[in-house]
């Protein structure tokens, strides 16, 4: 009995391992999404290179995390600082992952959550530093949100779809209106595609919950950074950061909110 709880010890270990460094590689693939799409280059070819001198990136220069403190934060060619932001996104990608794993385990259910909120992760970070969502996040992320929900035991294909309508119909039209009562552009297309993708992966019935979340934490973040760098009342702020926050804290929980709508709606 001693060895074979020893051995599933081993096993466990093992895959929490294989699970980190699964996460990681992930982490390494949104620094190239993050990096590439707003400046419309392939994600796929060439290989990575340095931002600064263009020398190609070997194999063992680009293990997540690692080589980063190998490298002490710059390039072995030209010595340029590497931006803190790449091993960043690679530890948090790591723990979105370890974090999913231990609370769905190995199910559809993590698949789907795990890559909605790395899409998430990928769409705040772009929106923030280039006040952009691209095509490729938002409308790729309705058809994989549509795509999931053929999976057993989630979200319905018809919920997927209804979700994915009714939520850049909401969005849509909250910035008609106020196109048509101000005159300015309130929020972006990006924005409103990005709830057509959220809608696609959760479904209809979180979509106000999520949406009241992202407006509440865009208003206290957003509201904070206009008064403390007295900026003026139409400073932009990249609302898709916040949906992609609502998202997250939902998918996250999404299991002790579950009861909550089957009796909510069959009420």
């Amino acid at each position: 009995m001693d060895s074979l709880a020893c051995l599933n010890h081993t096993l466990m270990v093992m895959i929490w391992i294989c699970v980190a460094g699964l996460g990681a590689c992930f982490g390494s693939f949104l620094n190239v999404v993050i990096y590439r799409l707003p400046r419309e280059r392939s994600i796929v070819w060439p290989g990575s290179s340095c931002p600064a001198c263009g020398a190609a990136i070997r194999w063992y220069d680009n293990v997540p995390i690692f080589s980063f403190l190998v490298l002490r934060g710059r390039c072995r060619h030209c010595k340029t600082k590497i931006s803190f932001r790449y091993p960043a996104v690679e530890a948090s990608a790591l723990a979105i992952t370890l974090l999913v794993y231990w609370l769905f385990g190995l199910t559809f259910a993590a698949l789907t959550t795990l890559f909605l909120t790395l899409l998430m992760v990928a769409v705040a970070i772009i929106d923030v530093e280039h006040m952009v969502i691209p095509d490729e996040l938002s409308l790729g992320g309705i058809v994989l949100g549509l795509g999931f929900s053929f999976l057993p035991k989630g979200v319905t294909p018809l919920e997927a779809l209804i979700g994915g309508a009714a939520g850049a119909a909401v969005l849509g039209g909250i910035r008609w209106v106020h196109m048509k009562i101000s005159g300015v552009e309130g929020m972006g297309l990006g924005d409103v595609k990005l709830a057509g993708a959220m809608g696609a992966f959760l479904g209809w019935r979180p979509m106000p919950l999520v949406f009241f979340i992202s407006a509440v934490s865009g208003l206290l973040v957003g509201g904070g950074y206009i008064l403390i760098r007295r900026r003026g009342a139409r400073t932009p702020i990249p609302f898709g950061a916040f949906l992609a926050l609502g998202t997250v804290l939902y998918a996250m929980t999404a299991p002790l909110w579950a009861q909550y709508f089957e009796e909510t709606w069959m009420m």
